[in-house]
Parts: structure tokens; C-alpha cells; sequence
């Protein structure tokens, strides 16, 4: 731990800077090249929690789970590309979602996404913490309390200073070590634990359903979910959206495609650990699944391996809990002090850093106060999943379609969430007439996941045919069954709803179409070119060179 947090503080020293530029320490002032790009894209989205759910779906629902798991997580990030092009089209100098949906609609709307996304990224960081906690106490003498203290000073000391700039630095060192651990420790447990000869040795471990690669309990338990949800993931969460204005523009395409494979290979090759346990019979400690991988690593790995794996865990917990801090500065220093305290042409830089980094230090100790509670923390995290997917339509609508209203934004969210609470929770009898409704709404929810899909890949007119021929296609099957899986349906009834209350009072709106050129406006850096680091930089030119760059 103190090579590793050691080595992240002293590269994260070596790039400080005496005055912190207040848009650099949001997103790299936007210049971001494709290998930092997409090594902290590939990073910040392979965090503990996602190798643990991974695995503990390969134990469930056997060889598809992970495959489930992995390849709808990284069709997540892909999607990003499609919509990023065009979020930085309108919003090339933005910081945050809520800023440009500040200068679209107003207030409300921003406050929607600021408040999610410092809600999800309080709960992701507690996430981590935990998973870091449990894991050293499982594997060393310390405490679980001592842990999460370690991971917390760790994290935030080498983040604190240079923000963004720092997280994407040493998220490119992490994902390096992920990687090259994962390669190592997958084949070594798998040929540990038996080899090929494990799935004919363990077949008696497993069940038809977790032996079908194409099992429909992995496929509606586990894969539907996900790919409702992937869109949510991708257009709401603050840390996804700092990358994509960070990253240089002409960049966007190479480096999210590459950050999906990279996630993907990841994630589905931990995922095996899962099922090479399913197959052992392995019993996880105390019946928890969470501590099926640091189980399978202290079972089959020689000490050296041991702390490789250790590094792969710390590494990618670290790299989210960083992205969760650096979206939590931004979101207070664009969209709280910068837009409703001071204003954006009052807005003071150095200020604005100060704010930033208090918001680390803040975010950090709730961080470790909810962790060492060790709160269920599952309900909410559900519940920012809802907003974001209840948010899905009417943000990208709001960037294509210039008659959407903040009251159709706003009114649409909310009631999506209420209609979805009630459905995901059970809070009603969803038998009889009630689960007729609940099922047709969730299958106007298939066509709308599905055409949002394919509106961004290949425009309006196919996203039309393929939402309109899915929930053709579907309805015969879905009506009168998908009640019965609650996660599933409680995502696509948040779809459904947004998209009918938002397109329902847009449509007879009679306000003026809005003027996309006014976002770029409205939005944009908050601080001025450093002018010693411009004359330091002028001094280095020869005098034939000086009037050339004035």
C-alpha cells in the first residue's frame, strides 16, 4: 500500500502546479490525449464493486453470467460516443452535464443531475471504501476501520492538489496493473483449481440453467437489467461526462471504443472466478459472495501473486474513488459556486479550486463515516440508478430537439420516479389490471432503450423502426410476465414515462425553437490564461519566433 498510494502521490506531485488553473483542475482544460483518455475511461469504470458483482454473477448464474455482466457494461461506454459527439458539439467547453442543462432549461434540471450524481458518487465511494476494507482486513492484520482509513488518506492525498489532472495520470498507471494483473491471475486459478478438467470433475455442481450459455435466468436476472440500464449509466453520471470533456474532441470515437474492450475483457475474464468456483464448489466465507474473489486468490495464489492481486483490487477502487472525488469538485465548483453562488462572470478561479478541493476532504469523510457504519447502502444506490434512467429522454432530447421545455424536462423526471419506485420496491400488487399497465409500460420501455440506442448510431428514422418493431415484437411475450421481474421492469417503466410525459408537453408547446449556438455561450472556461506561464513560454522562443506567436 505504501508503494502503490506513494508512487500515485509522487506522480501526482511531479504535475502540480504553484496556481491551479480552476478548468484544468475540472477536465484538463479539455486537451486530454487518446492513451491518458482512455486508460482513465478503461480505469475509472473497473472499480471493486464491479469485479466482485462479476464474479459473484459467474457463481450464479454460471458461464453467462459474467458475459452478461461485462459486455452490457461496455456497451455502456460505447454508447457514450454516438451522444458525446454531440454534447461536445453544442457544449465544447462544458465541465459538467448539469452546467449545459443550466444553459438549456434553467435551474431545476441541473439541480436534478448535480443532485443525483453527488448522491451516486458519495455511495460509489463508499462502495469502494468498503471493498478496500474488507479486503485488507481479509488479508492482513489490520482492521477493517484501519483500512478504509488507509485507502481514504491514500486516495485523497494524491488527488487533492491537482484534481483531474491527477486522477487521469495515475488512472493510466492503474489500469496498467489491472491489466497485467488480470492477465496473470485468471489462468493461474484456473489451472489451480483443475484446469479443463474442472468442468467435467464439477458438472454435478451446477444446475441446466447455470450450465446454458444461454440461460434466461443470467438473461433477465442479470442481462436485461443491465442493458436498461446502461444508457442511465452513461448520459447521467458526472464522471463519465468529465471524461468526455476532457478528452480533445477529434478524440472522442478512438478512445471510447477502445476503453469498451478494454472494460470488457476485464471484467468478463474476473468474472471467471466466479464460475471456476461454481465449478470447485466452493462455499464463499460466511455466505457472503463478496468474499468469493479475495477467497479464490488466497485459496489457489503463492504470496508474490497474492499481492499482485492486491494491487489489481486497490487499483481499480482507487481509480473510481479518485473520479468520484474529481466529479464531486466539479459539480460544486461549476454548477453550485460558479453558476448559483457567484454567477459565471463573478465566479473567482482560485476560489473555485479552494471549493473544489474542500469538497474532496468533505466528500471523503462522509465517505469513511458511511462506510464505517457500514450502512446498507443498496436502496439508494437504486434509487440514483432510477433518476438517472428517468433523466435518460428528456437529456437527450433537450440536445436534438429544440422545442423541449424545462417543464417538460422537469415534470417528466418526476414523474417518471414516482411511477418507478412503487414497481421496483413491490410497493403495489402488480397482479391483475395494475400488472397489465406495469407490463405495457415496460414494453413502450424495450422500444425506447432500443431506439435511443439506435438514434445514436444511426439517426431518427431507424431509431423510429427499431422502437416501433421492438415493442411490436415484444408485447406478445412481455404482457402479462415482466411484472414478475421487478429490477427489469422498474427501469424500463422510468423509460417509458420520461419519454410520454416529455414528448406530451413538448408537443404542443408554442414556445420558440431554442438557438443551440447560445450553450456554447453560456458555458465555458472559468478562468484566464495564466499570464506568467505564457511569458515563461514566450521567453523560451527565439526572437524570430516571438512575433509569430504574439
Amino acid at each position: 500500500m505504501l508503494l502503490f498510494y506513494g508512487g500515485s502521490l509522487y506522480m501526482s506531485l511531479r504535475i502540480r502546479k504553484r496556481t491551479e488553473n480552476a478548468d484544468g483542475y475540472m477536465t484538463g482544460g479539455g486537451k486530454i490525449g487518446f492513451g491518458i483518455s482512455a486508460a482513465s475511461m478503461t480505469a475509472t469504470w473497473i472499480w471493486a464493486a464491479s469485479m466482485y458483482a462479476s464474479a459473484t454473477s459467474g457463481y450464479t448464474y454460471g458461464i453467462s453470467g459474467p458475459i452478461h455482466y461485462g459486455l452490457w457494461g461496455a456497451l455502456m461506454i460505447l454508447l457514450i460516443y454516438p451522444f458525446g459527439r454531440r454534447i461536445r458539439q453544442v457544449a465544447p467547453r462544458a465541465h459538467t452535464i448539469a452546467e449545459v442543462m443550466f444553459a438549456r432549461h434553467g435551474r431545476s434540471s441541473q439541480l436534478m443531475l448535480a443532485g443525483s450524481n453527488v448522491l451516486g458518487s458519495i455511495i460509489s465511494l463508499t462502495s469502494n471504501l468498503i471493498a478496500g476494507g474488507a479486503l485488507i482486513s481479509m488479508l492482513s492484520p489490520f482492521t477493517f476501520g484501519q483500512g478504509i482509513l488507509a485507502i481514504g488518506a491514500g486516495v485523497l492525498l494524491y488527488t487533492l492538489w491537482s484534481g483531474f489532472r491527477a486522477s487521469v495520470l495515475t488512472d493510466f498507471a492503474q489500469v496498467v496493473a489491472m491489466l497485467g494483473a488480470v492477465i496473470v491471475i485468471i489462468p493461474v486459478v484456473f489451472f489451480a483449481a483443475g484446469g479443463p478438467g474442472l468442468f467435467e470433475a464439477g458438472a454435478a455442481n451446477v444446475t441446466p440453467q447455470q450450465a446454458d450459455f444461454f440461460s434466461s435466468d443470467a438473461f433477465f436476472n442479470q442481462g436485461a437489467p443491465y442493458i436498461a440500464a446502461v444508457l442511465a449509466y452513461a448520459i447521467g453520471n458526472q464522471t463519465i461526462a468529465q471524461r468526455l470533456f476532457a478528452v480533445r474532441e477529434d478524440l472522442i470515437k478512438k478512445t471510447f471504443i477502445t476503453a469498451t474492450f478494454g472494460y470488457g475483457a476485464t471484467i468478463i475474464g474476473i468474472g471467471m472466478l466466479g464460475v471456476v468456483a461454481l465449478y470447485a464448489g466452493v462455499t464463499p466465507t460466511g455466505g457472503d459472495v463478496n468474499n468469493l474473489i479475495p477467497q479464490m486468490a488466497s485459496t489457489y495464489l503463492s504470496p508474490l501473486l497474492l499481492c499482485v492481486f492486491f494491487v489489481m483490487i486497490i487499483g481499480s477502487l482507487s481509480s473510481t474513488a479518485d473520479a468520484d472525488l474529481t466529479a464531486l469538485s466539479s459539480i460544486m465548483m461549476a454548477d453550485i459556486y460558479g453558476q448559483n453562488i457567484a454567477g459565471k462572470k463573478k465566479a473567482d478561479p482560485r476560489t473555485m479550486v479552494l471549493v473544489g478541493r474542500i469538497t474532496m476532504i468533505v466528500a471523503m469523510v462522509a465517505g469513511l463515516f458511511f462506510a464505517g457504519s457500514q450502512l446498507n447502502i443498496l436502496d439508494l444506490l437504486v434509487f440514483v440508478g432510477a433518476l438517472w434512467g428517468a433523466l435518460v429522454f428528456p437529456v437527450i432530447a433537450s440536445f436534438y430537439w429544440k422545442r423541449v421545455t424545462n417543464l417538460a424536462f422537469s415534470v417528466a423526471v418526476v414523474v417518471a420516479l414516482a411511477a418507478f419506485l412503487p414497481v421496483r420496491f413491490e410497493w403495489i400488487d402488480l397482479s391483475g389490471p395494475v400488472g397489465i399497465v406495469s407490463d405495457v409500460l415496460a414494453t413502450i420501455g424495450i422500444g425506447v432503450v432500443l431506439g435511443l440506442m439506435s438514434f445514436g448510431f444511426f439517426g431518427k428514422r431507424v431509431a423510429l423502426i427499431v422502437g416501433s418493431v421492438s415493442i411490436l415484437a415484444s408485447a406478445p411475450f412481455t404482457i402479462g410476465f415482466l411484472h414478475t421481474y421487478a429490477v427489469l421492469s422498474g427501469s424500463l417503466v422510468a423509460y417509458a414515462v420520461s419519454t410520454i410525459v416529455c414528448v406530451a408537453l413538448t408537443l404542443p408547446s408554442k414556445k420558440e425553437d431554442f438557438d443551440f449556438d447560445l450553450i456554447a455561450q453560456r458555458t465555458g472556461d472559468f478562468d484566464s490564461v495564466d499570464t506568467a506561464e505564457l511569458n515563461a513560454e514566450l521567453a523560451e522562443l527565439t526572437e524570430a519566433d516571438k512575433p509569430a506567436k504574439r
